[in-house]
């Protein structure tokens, strides 16, 4: 399986090597599919690697551990559960993500420009969790029966991998929770999907930016937190449209990740929604709205920003 793997990953990034010279001559859906087919082979590639490493490691196949997933009883599953945590982010994600984005990319990010990156990011985090609150209000009363058993199956599984204390299992839990997926779900989605495809179809920029954040929400299978997700998406969209930096995006995404990382582990994860949110309505109204026209300011100052660094150079 290991070698069969490598195979496939050193002949994928030789195939985008060869095609780094006629680029611009691919279209959207060739892009879309080459995209599709690195995922794919990345998904193979985890479940096969998960499927070689549990009896070698715990002794036990894929059908014990998800058994035991649902009892939650056997000692190994912590460490088990971030192994699958990891390939999954990895094989899936990163590695497709990255063979996409070394046959697209162009160099993007500005040295005198990203000094500011932090400070747009932060502002962008502040403004946003309001807007996210509303959002996870406004998802309570959204259907979601048709994803109960994926979001059982999701909270046993971050729940296990929430177990354990220590600096090193806490340095592993931010790695595999939020480092890997911001860089690699960004590399897929907004680079890859909403960028290099969408943007060059008829959708143009706003139309791939809603259609990626829909595609982004609903492929996590989380319905708790569909609509939230949705709207993190499209600020996160919107953030590498008008910095035109890969950074911002996944600045953004690894602090919202481990904000929500330290919610499951130190809060209560059963209470998403503010008491504010119940007392007087219009104010948190009032409140989100004018986090949404602030949000906006910030996104054209980074338009207006980008568009002064490439004037000057």
């Amino acid at each position: 399986g290991y070698i069969y793997i490598t195979y496939f990953y050193h002949n994928a990034a030789k195939l985008a090597h060869k095609h780094m010279i006629d680029k611009q001559s691919i279209t959207p859906l060739k892009k879309l599919w080459r995209l599709a087919l690195y995922i794919g082979f990345g998904i193979l590639a985890s479940l096969a690697l998960s499927a070689a490493f549990m009896p070698l490691l715990y002794d036990v196949n894929m059908g014990t551990y998800f058994i035991a997933l649902q009892n939650g009883e056997a000692d190994w599953l912590p460490e088990a559960s971030r192994l699958m945590a990891a390939l999954q982010q990895i094989c899936t994600f990163l590695i497709p993500g990255w063979i996409f984005y070394y046959l697209h990319h162009k160099k993007e990010i500005k040295k005198s420009y990203s000094q500011k990156l932090f400070l747009y990011v932060v502002a962008l985090n502040i403004l946003s969790i309001p807007i996210v609150e509303m959002a996870f209000y406004i998802n309570q009363f959204l259907p979601t029966e048709w994803l109960k058993d994926d979001l059982v199956t999701n909270t046993l599984f971050l729940e296990q991998i929430l177990i354990g204390e220590g600096y090193t299992t806490q340095i592993l839990n931010i790695i595999i929770l939020c480092v890997l997926p911001a860089i690699g779900e960004e590399l897929v989605f907004r680079f890859g999907l909403q960028k290099h495809i969408l943007s060059k179809t008829t959708l143009g920029p706003a139309g791939a930016i809603l259609v990626t954040s829909l595609v982004f929400s609903f492929i996590h299978f989380d319905a708790a937190g569909f609509l939230p997700r949705f709207v993190l998406a499209l600020v996160l969209g919107a953030s590498y449209y008008f910095s035109r930096t890969l950074l911002v995006p996944i600045l953004f995404h690894l602090f919202n990740n481990y904000m929500e990382y330290l919610q499951m582990k130190f809060g209560d994860s059963d209470n998403l929604v503010p008491e504010y949110f119940y007392a007087n309505t219009w104010v948190t109204v009032g409140i989100v709205l004018i986090c949404v026209v602030l949000l906006i300011k910030v996104l054209m100052h980074m338009s207006t920003q980008n568009k002064r660094v490439l004037n000057e150079q």
